[in-house]
């Protein structure tokens, strides 16, 4: 008592408050929580604010955190209203890893009304803006809107961050950057996907990528990705929508030419849990083809086509043949084309596997550049199955052709194709100048294997002389050439003729 007696005769400047800290074990609300809290006001240098958690959990959309610092030099506290406009924020954890910004906060304490924008947040060596609003919707305090801005970002950096939700083959190597905006809606409650709706604009410029066998490969390839996402009752509907005009791509035989065909695919589809459904797709390459699908997929550690249908509604040469044929027909006659009409088609695909495949042929023409093979007027019903399901029969028709100096007039070959091989349904009579090849049979199996097998017998109608010497640069000959071709078998590596 007399202490408290004493201290009061002392001047009021004495009892001046300079500091005042709160802590807290937890704090939680509106879905969010902290542990560990301390709260300092510090008067001694000035309004000065600084808050630490030992955890913070801000929901499913923002994520978790551990030592979350925040500091604030010039606090403007008041009732209901307080602005923090030069907030520095440093924590560990949630979707980048690690946040590292400072930010212009206002919250009012009557609503929970809360304004966040945030700027200089490092990102995949690139910088991201954030623009948060939550509890601003009377109807619903924990509403909330993100709107995120970045630019700069490496893929590289950007492969790190999301290795705990996409794997990429590790001996795919990948270069470039990328530029992006992102606008987010959702509440509190919000779980399973953490937002209500959504859309997305992304640019990658530069990019470059292979893998260690050199079979995939990209080159200064510029692309953009714009998007939406919608959720209902915990099912996203999706819509994107991918355009590229420059690089180059290689996968396999395959190599497009995004400057000179540029590519754009859209999609349209649900996810549900780790079920894609895409019921529209669109593919479509300027001056090269156009194809319409949908498929369904299953997502996880691999992505499992349970089934798809995708139908080529054009496919135009000479650009088909440069992008789908001339690679993988570099070491063969057919290496060196010059290609000319069009092809439609339809593919089906179940549990990853090729289940059917159709083509049409239109007026195909192929002209070796060597002169050691042409075709002219190409029509023709392709069709496959796997082994062991019946098989439409399949033809090709030409009005006339040539190879290696021999040449002569129209055929029409029927056949059938299932799993790796085919075989000749019917005889069939390939002109060679005045005479002709009349295969009788001809069958193959195992093609693509280490051990195909073919078998093949056919007679040579009457071919003068004449023509086959000049063909082939003979002193010139007189007569016919005919002959019959007993049965050639080629297995196991072996040709026997019986």
């Amino acid at each position: 008592m007399l202490a408290v007696v004493a201290g009061g005769a002392q001047p009021l400047s004495a009892w001046a408050v300079e500091q005042l800290r709160l802590t807290a074990e937890q704090v939680s609300g509106h879905g969010q929580s902290a542990r560990q809290v301390s709260l300092l006001v510090d008067l001694r240098r000035g309004a000065a604010l600084e808050l630490r958690a030992g955890s913070a959990d801000l929901g499913p959309a923002l994520g978790k955190y551990t030592a979350v610092h925040v500091r604030s030099a010039e606090p403007q506290i008041g009732t209901p209203a307080m602005r923090l406009p030069d907030l520095q924020v440093t924590a560990v954890g949630g979707p980048l890893g690690k946040l590292q910004f400072s930010a212009d906060v206002a919250v009012r304490s009557d609503t929970g009304a809360l304004q966040l924008r945030a700027l200089g947040q490092p990102l995949a060596a690139g910088r991201l803006e954030l623009d948060l609003r939550s509890g601003s919707t009377p109807r619903d305090p924990t509403a909330w809107q993100l709107q995120a801005n970045f630019s700069g970002a490496t893929l590289p950096g950007l492969r790190a961050l999301a290795a705990r939700w996409l794997k990429v083959p590790a001996d795919l190597t990948i270069e470039g950057k990328l530029d992006g905006t992102a606008q987010f809606a959702g509440h509190a409650k919000s779980a399973a996907p953490p937002f209500d709706q959504g859309e997305f604009t992304l640019q990658g410029k530069e990019v470059n990528f292979n893998n260690e066998a050199g079979t995939t490969v990209g080159e200064n390839i510029t692309a953009t990705l714009q998007g939406t996402a919608q959720s209902q009752n915990g099912v996203l509907l999706l819509t994107s929508t991918i355009k590229s005009n420059s690089g180059q791509a290689l996968s396999g035989p395959v190599l497009l030419d995004l400057k000179a065909n540029p590519l754009r695919v859209t999609l349209q589809g649900l996810l549900d849990g780790q079920n894609l459904n895409l019921q529209q797709i669109t593919l479509a390459q300027q001056d090269l083809s156009v194809a319409r699908g949908n498929a369904q997929l299953q997502m996880g550690d691999s992505i499992t086509i349970k089934h798809a249908l995708l139908t080529l509604e054009q496919l135009q040469f000479p650009a088909a043949y440069a992008a789908y044929l001339q690679i993988a027909a570099a070491a063969t006659t057919f290496g060196t084309l010059e290609t000319q009409g069009s092809a439609t088609g339809e593919f089906e695909v179940t549990d990853n596997a090729l289940t059917r495949a159709d083509m049409s042929l239109h007026d195909v023409t192929l002209n070796d550049t060597r002169k050691k093979f042409a075709m002219s007027k190409i029509v023709g019903e392709l069709h496959w199955r796997p082994a062991g399901v019946a098989v439409p029969l399949s033809h090709l028709a030409w009005s006339d052709g040539a190879a290696y100096g021999l040449s002569g007039g129209a055929s029409r070959v029927n056949f059938r194709a299932a799993g790796a091989g085919f075989t000749l349904s019917e005889a069939v009579r390939i002109p060679i100048f005045d005479g002709a090849l009349a295969i009788r049979a001809l069958e193959a199996s195992g093609l693509g294997s280490t051990d195909p097998q073919v078998h093949f017998e056919a007679d040579i109608a009457p071919i003068s002389m004449s023509h086959l010497s000049s063909a082939f640069g003979w002193p010139k000959l007189f007569g016919q050439f005919s002959g019959h071709i007993p049965r050639v078998d080629y297995r196991n590596k072996v040709v026997s003729v019986t």
